[in-house]
């Protein structure tokens, strides 16, 4: 056998042989990624807070005062997103960002809420509380990478057509806010200059998905 054709033979058999396997060359997996690990989400809302006001700095924009407010407002509505398991503004108990930050507001609901408002400076419209985005991501960078499912002996997985590997807290974060950049009304959210206060928080449904949410407000002179 030439040396060519041996090559070639030798490379058609190893192919071969992790395609029989279920995978090919550059595949990804489920059973060689690993224990999944657990985030510290308060590693996540800090990276989310920084990676924002990059994006305000970038666009010569004053960043976001971090609202401990706003914060848990958006607290419910990442918890409640992770609980129904899908994404979405409104709320059972709560049906809007509004409503949720005059629930954490409580006692002192007057006065805390009209901290969310702009001072009137003349005749027109003026923003008051709130503007609020929302998330759903998976633990894993497998967005877009197609996949297919593979039974045998042991069980049933995944294997997906690429790379694909568990995100760490920077990734999680830095994979939330580009998303949120990329679409233009979660953009104009970031990029209001009229917004001055945010609050983010990110809950775990558990299993592979995190719910991320960011609420924004102006605040009064």
């Amino acid at each position: 056998m030439k040396p060519v054709t041996k090559i070639r033979h030798t490379a058609s058999l190893i192919i071969m042989i992790l395609t029989m396997c279920g995978t090919v060359l550059g595949d990804t997996s489920e059973r060689d990624l690993g224990k999944q690990p657990v985030l510290d989400l308060n590693k996540v809302n800090e990276f989310i807070y920084r990676f924002t006001n990059d994006e305000r700095r970038k666009n010569n924009l004053p960043p976001f005062i971090i609202d401990k407010t706003l914060e848990k407002a958006a607290m419910i509505q990442s918890d409640y997103m992770s609980k129904i398991g899908y994404m979405t503004h409104h709320g059972t108990t709560y049906p809007n960002p509004r409503d949720r930050v005059s629930a954490v507001c409580g006692e002192k609901k007057p006065d805390c809420l009209n901290r969310y408002r702009e001072t009137p400076k003349g005749p027109g419209r003026y923003y008051n509380c709130c503007s609020e985005n929302v998330i759903e991501s998976f633990a894993l960078t497998m967005n877009a990478v197609p996949f297919h499912v593979v039974t045998d002996s042991k069980g049933t997985y995944r294997i997906w057509k690429g790379e694909v590997k568990w995100l760490n807290e920077e990734g999680l974060a830095r994979e939330m806010v580009q998303r949120w950049m990329d679409s233009p009304p979660h953009r104009m959210n970031i990029l209001n200059s009229r917004l001055k206060a945010m609050g983010t928080a990110v809950s775990w449904d558990k299993n592979e998905k995190y719910y991320g949410t960011q609420v924004f407000a102006p605040l009064a002179d």
